[in-house]
């Protein structure tokens, strides 16, 4: 589903707030003509799986449709050169060990949040596309989250990344 922040009179995070009350599941894009950053983070704290500037030409829209439809989280080249994914190191003091996080689970965490596809972390890793799902997995359970998106954010909001 592609959501616009900033649509004729209407406000985009409501439009999503109201999508999660209703349990939706089907994944949302953000896509606006704003940069601010705070809107960004707030879309992906929200659920948001991507987030599009609207001067995007098509084949990066497509691209980031496609990305977001296999369950991975994108992020525009735009926005990952943004302090998006440079929050300062474990701003409340926590450690991924306090969440039974392993060092192989907090390296794929970094690389999700570095935008990369399970397949991408598989390869950098040199590991099987089956066990990044089950380091995922077992993030996903540790942080209390719904899906990866939600993952990374409450790692950002925790300050383990």
């Amino acid at each position: 589903m592609l959501v616009d922040l900033k649509h004729q009179g209407l406000d985009g995070f409501g439009f999503i707030r109201s999508l999660n009350d209703k349990f939706n599941t089907s994944p949302i894009i953000v896509i606006t003509s704003n940069e601010n950053i705070q809107d960004i983070q707030n879309a992906y704290k929200l659920g948001a799986m991507g987030f599009i500037h609207k001067s995007a030409n098509s084949n990066e829209i497509l691209n980031a449709i496609r990305q977001v439809l296999e369950g991975e989280i994108y992020q525009a080249e735009r926005a990952k050169m943004t302090e998006v994914n440079c929050p300062d190191n474990n701003l409340n003091g926590n450690s991924a060990e306090h969440f039974g996080i392993s060092e192989r689970q907090f390296s794929v965490l970094q690389l999700i949040n570095s935008g990369l596809s399970n397949k991408e972390i598989a390869r950098e890793l040199d590991i099987s596309e089956s066990t990044v799902k089950s380091h995922v997995s077992r993030l996903i359970d540790s942080l209390a989250a719904h899906n990866r998106t939600a993952c990374v954010t409450e790692a950002l909001r925790l300050g383990l990344l």
